[in-house]
């Protein structure tokens, strides 16, 4: 078994997360890929509600869908603090929105409040996305008491999320079903590289 390493950050961000299929929920050193925000979001929305990291309270579920050297960190859907607790493999790189917001484009939802009428609504998605950004306030991330380097990253193409029947917007709204769904997005993330010491806060 690889050595575990714990490390504790804390994230504040000042804000309220939109809960609806537009869900609103500062980067270390070196650059961010344009990928990683697409994988965060891939990993949040592929997780059922009652072990979503987002609803996590304590940071049991942090291990949920986890592999490679990269792993993510959850945030919240209320903009409330939390405090988890969370053991990583030594080495492993960490990932984490401070501010951020997706478009799950859902153009055929009869009977549901997700329904588009047929209608692909990503530029709208964007436009959404973009103005929960833009109206980020007071937003900061630190370790140690330094503050880390705030990333914005913004989805220019579309990237596909599968979510499972009891995905936390199904939980929340009763819609999407399962399925693979087009999505965009937008947030201010923070990556902490593999170097930072064990034990931080």
């Amino acid at each position: 078994m690889n050595k575990r390493v714990r490390r504790v950050i804390e994230i504040i961000a000042v804000g309220f997360a939109s809960v609806a299929l537009q869900s609103s929920a500062v980067a270390g050193p070196g650059p961010i890929a344009r990928s990683s925000d697409a994988a965060w979001w891939q990993w949040a929305l592929a997780i059922g509600f009652d072990q979503n990291p987002l609803f996590d309270n304590t940071g049991q579920y942090c291990s949920l869908g986890q592999a490679g050297h990269e792993w993510y960190l959850a945030g919240t859907l209320t903009g409330q603090a939390v405090e988890r607790t969370c053991s990583v493999p030594v080495g492993t790189w960490l990932f984490f929105p401070v501010s951020n917001s997706v478009w799950i484009d859902t153009p055929n939802a009869p009977g549901t409040i997700c329904d588009q009428g047929g209608v692909p609504m990503l530029d709208v998605g964007r436009e959404i996305n973009k103005a929960f950004i833009d109206a980020a306030t007071n937003v900061s991330a630190t370790l140690d008491g330094q503050a880390l380097q705030v990333t914005r990253l913004v989805s220019e193409e579309f990237f596909d999320a599968t979510v499972p029947a009891d995905n936390i917007f199904n939980a929340l709204l009763g819609c999407p079903e399962a399925g693979t769904y087009q999505n965009v997005d937008e947030g201010l993330y923070a990556r902490l590289p593999h170097s930072a010491r064990a034990g931080t806060s």
